[in-house]
């Protein structure tokens, strides 16, 4: 190992110059010119998996003015992947960025930029353009542009703060697939996000911006549990195909959330709207344009219209208090729903729909004092139709009466299996896009294989059934098939229960649909199975004691799991696809692994519990995954295991302790002389594993190379805490761990 050491008044660039992959640098306290992590002796060489650590934010200060000055703070350039950067300020760049990343797979974590980038309008306090980064607990402050500025795909922003920057706090709109995370954003000159294509935002503030609070500039958001309040502009600026859920949004000086005449397909459910200055909600149109041939558009009887938001659901918002109208469709909106709303005491109207809007959408059961026209509100049916299902009665008949953006309300009792569709022909099934079926609750309305017209699947949503809503029922006992399939887009599925089925629970084929808070249990396959979607959503779910895996989504990319529970599965508890982000959920008493990385790159694991399951807590079998901040607990075999194939994955600030055999363990494969390589094993503790076998706490087989084994904390395991066979000693760098003893001797601090 080697580990530099660099004083005040000493040259940070002159110990990366004299630095190999994996090797630390440690600087004091004091104030050091910029550096870039590559050798720069001749031609700069990259250098992978270096670690920088600073002495705290405030006390290593990487400050421009120091002298020899560079254009940006720290530069991490192409090549160096794999870089830690920790506890240290990078100010005063008046002629670039604080930190610029151009490199995949970095840690950032507790690191302040601020101040930068004051000579020129494009000085961000992070800039980057690279994938698979993790920004952790940084800080962007006073900078010219940017707070962040992420032009890279997959980064991972978290509990990260942006504040009084010129521009934006966050911006990622050239890029793709960024998750925020507990993020601030707030006193910037511009807007709190400015969010790309397919972007996840959960539980972040944006408060106090000049400008809008959020703006989605990207397709396929999902923003989920914010708080937006208090900025200059809108609150949230939606954009297309994007789900817009549980925030809450007040006191900014526009529209709560806005709609533009081209937005299509987003779902804005269950927020909160108080107090904004203009609308809660607005769905805005263009005028038509003016006709060259006025006279023959008269002549034909052609109608000249503008364009409008259209094809969107407004649903169950409580909106009250905004000092113009509650919910607006401006009048060249169509196809909309608006229904559910709880709309009060709004300075304008509480639902104001501009002629002809009033007859192009559906309003359906909301709750308010006014509106315009005067039947928008409750017991006023003109415009709307609600149909009731009881004990007896077909749901399907309903359903083949049915229209876009009705609602079906289905009371107690036992009913057959239902296709979201009119199956009035049954050789010409027609889509019903935006229907609701609401049950009286789970266990209360049940849907069940055993009653007649019996059916394979218990609900079907086909292709084009879009933005279906399912809430409140319980699906059980379809012995050939799923509880509930989807096969279509933007669905959203609620507090339904789905048991007892001869497949999966939840069979989700389609894309950008968010189920949450539902249960999958005693299924005869996986509970929930995503594997032929993307960009599909599972929070809070519960899969229980399924006979294959509780979560599944190997077959598809990008699903997001938060809060989600698997336990008593015989299979795995979760098993991935590639660039899925699971996120605080719980792998409990699964049959095999708690969570299976095996069909999925580019996975993020991140504060996680995977406990007491019969093999390995975190199987990593695939390349570029971070796993970052889990518990992984008393499993069966090895608590995380990277397989002999598996590259490049940063596991770091675990806990790993009672696990049966390894802590963690790095594979390969013997006969074919290949291990896994080129791997972060940094800051975990582990402790306590090694109970069969006289496994071991940090495990490196022989053939394992270059991978960084560094700063862990391991002890009281019963073979040895680190244990590296064969050449493993050789062609890996251990450093700085704090362990009771090593096979080889050696690997331990100070032995």
């Amino acid at each position: 190992m080697t580990v530099f050491t660099v004083n005040p008044g000493a040259s940070i660039q002159d110990a990366i110059n004299g630095a190999e992959a994996c090797d630390t640098i440690r600087i004091e306290a004091g104030t050091f010119a910029g550096f870039v992590v590559a050798n720069t002796v001749q031609e700069p060489e990259p250098i992978p998996r270096l670690r920088i650590i600073g002495a705290g934010i405030g006390k290593t200060i990487i400050d421009g003015k120091v002298t020899p000055v560079t254009t940006n703070g720290i530069l991490i350039p192409s090549g160096a992947d794999q870089t830690t950067i920790e506890c240290l300020t990078i100010q005063n760049f008046s002629d670039g960025d604080g930190l610029f990343i151009n490199s995949n797979a970095n840690i950032i974590h507790q690191v302040e930029s601020k101040d930068n980038g004051a000579n020129i309008t494009t000085g961000d306090g992070f800039e980057i353009d690279g994938d698979r980064n993790l920004v952790l607990k940084c800080v962007g402050s006073d900078n010219e542009d940017e707070g962040f500025e992420i032009n890279g795909n997959n980064n991972y922003i978290i509990a990260c703060k942006a504040f009084g920057n010129d521009n934006e706090g966050f911006e990622s709109d050239d890029g793709t697939h960024t998750l925020y995370f507990k993020c601030l954003a707030e006193g910037n000159g511009s807007e709190g996000f400015d969010i790309g294509g397919f972007d996840l935002l959960l539980c972040n503030k944006a408060v106090d911006n000049e400008e809008d609070g959020i703006g989605l500039d990207g397709e396929g958001v999902l923003v989920f549990e914010n708080t937006v309040c208090k900025n200059g502009g809108i609150g949230i600026e939606a954009i297309a195909d994007s789900v817009i859920y549980g925030n809450g949004i007040f006191g900014n000086s526009d529209a709560g959330v806005e709609l533009d005449p081209d937005d299509n397909g987003t779902n804005v459910v269950n927020n909160h709207v108080i107090r904004n200055k203009t609308d809660g909600i607005r769905l805005e149109s263009d005028p038509p344009t003016r006709s060259l041939f006025p006279r023959l558009r008269n002549k034909l009887n052609l109608i000249n219209r503008g364009t409008g938001a259209s094809n969107n659901l407004i649903d169950n918002n409580i909106v009250k208090e905004n000092e113009s109208d509650g919910i607006l469709l401006q009048a060249d909106t169509t196809g909309n729903c608006v229904r559910s709303n709880c709309a009060f005491n709004n300075i304008g109207n509480d639902i104001q729909a501009n002629a002809p809007a009033d007859m192009t959408n559906t309003f359906d059961e909301n709750k308010c004092e006014n509106s315009d026209p005067d039947n928008l509100c409750e017991d006023c049916y003109e415009v709307m139709t609600v149909i009731t299902v009881k004990d007896g009665e077909s749901i399907q008949e309903a359903i083949n009466g049915a229209e876009a953006c009705d609602t079906i309300r289905v009371e107690a009792g036992t009913f057959g299996g239902v296709v979201v569709a009119d199956l009035t022909d049954p050789m010409n099934p027609i889509a019903i896009p935006r229907l609701r079926i609401i049950g009286a609750g789970i266990g209360k309305t049940v849907i069940d294989g055993t009653v007649t017209p019996f059916t394979i699947d218990g609900i079907s949503i086909p292709s084009e059934s879009d933005q279906t809503t399912i809430e409140c029922l319980t699906v059980q006992n379809f012995s050939e098939g799923d509880g509930l399939l989807i096969e279509s887009k933007a669905n959203i599925i609620r507090h339904v229960e789905s048991k007892v089925n001869g497949d999966d629970g939840f069979d989700i084929n389609g894309e950008r649909n968010l189920v949450i808070k539902c249960v999958a249990s005693g299924n005869q396959d996986h509970g929930v199975d995503a594997d032929g979607g993307n960009n599909n959503y599972i929070i809070a779910c519960q899969a229980i004691d399924n006979v294959n895996n509780g979560f599944e989504s190997d077959g598809g990319t990008h699903t997001l799991y938060f809060n989600c529970l698997a336990k008593g599965n015989e299979g795995e508890g979760f098993d991935t696809g590639d660039f899925d982000v699971l996120l605080c959920n719980q792998a409990i008493e699964n049959g095999a692994d708690g969570m299976d990385l095996d069909d999925g790159d580019g996975v993020f694991v991140f504060d996680n519990v995977c406990c007491e399951n019969g093999a390995e807590g975190i199987d990593v079998r695939s390349d570029d995954i971070v796993v970052y901040g889990n518990h992984v607990c008393g499993n069966g075999g090895a608590g995380i295991e990277i397989d002999s194939n598996d590259n490049r994955n940063n596991v770091v600030r675990n806990f790993v302790k009672g696990n049966k055999e390894d802590g963690i363990q790095l594979e390969s494969d013997p006969e074919i002389e290949i291990g896994s390589s080129n791997n972060l094993i940094d800051n975990n503790t582990v402790k306590e594993n090694g109970e069969e076998n006289d496994g071991t706490g940090i495990l490196l087989t022989n053939f394992t190379q270059g991978n960084c084994v560094r700063s862990n904390c391991a002890f009281d395991n019963v073979g040895n805490d680190i244990q590296a066979d064969g050449d493993a000693a050789d062609n890996n760098t251990f450093d700085e761990n704090k362990c009771g003893n090593s096979d080889p001797d050696g690997l331990c601090e100070d032995c």
